[in-house]
């Protein structure tokens, strides 16, 4: 069946039978009572949906443990796009007030522009787990990630290094076979 005669079909009107006209239904007068009112506490069988426990003050965290708590929210909040985001993100650490977390150059910056647009709800997470309203996270572009390997310093195992892998039957004999000589070591 198509869309539009599907369509076609939820707007059809049928016609009532002639001896059939609306009866008004009466009121109860006294309507079954409620288990437990608004006004009532709830019987300790009643799911709480709130926490009993007072939320960690922001002192208490570590940078990192903040953050894995942050993005465990991000389920609770059925945020699973934003919470694979949050998961790229280093926590560096929490002081002042915020916890600033640092993404890598090579980080797609829309998805940190979808970060940022939702840093009110990652701030309003952070209220309710540590309950300090002036909490805040802030988002950087660039972690301290290790240094490039030409910016390395040089080891000085690296002529130790060498001499073995020259002894080295395997290494020697294809260092023989093409001429070749050891460029670079790594590792």
């Amino acid at each position: 069946m198509s869309e539009s005669e599907q369509l076609a079909l939820t707007s059809i009107e049928l016609p009532l039978p002639k001896d059939s006209t609306p009866k008004a239904v009466p009121r109860q007068s006294n309507p079954a009572p409620l288990p437990y009112s608004n006004t009532e506490n709830p019987p300790a069988s009643a799911p709480s949906l709130v926490s009993e426990e007072k939320p960690k003050s922001y002192q208490q965290w570590t940078a990192l443990s903040l953050w894995h708590e942050l993005i465990l929210h991000m389920d609770r909040l059925n945020q699973p796009i934003l919470k694979g985001y949050l998961q790229e993100g280093k926590p560096e650490s929490l002081s002042h007030e915020r916890l600033i977390v640092s993404y890598d150059p090579e980080f797609d910056p829309l998805h940190i522009e979808k970060i940022k647009r939702e840093i009110r709800i990652l701030n309003q997470c952070l209220h309710s787990i540590t309950g300090n309203r002036n909490l805040s996270v802030e988002i950087n572009l660039a972690y301290n990630s290790p240094p490039a390997p030409d910016q390395m310093e040089k080891s000085r195992e690296i002529p130790d290094v060498r001499n073995r892998l020259e002894k080295n039957p395997f290494v020697a004999s294809v260092i023989r076979e093409f001429e070749g000589r050891i460029v670079e070591i790594r590792g």
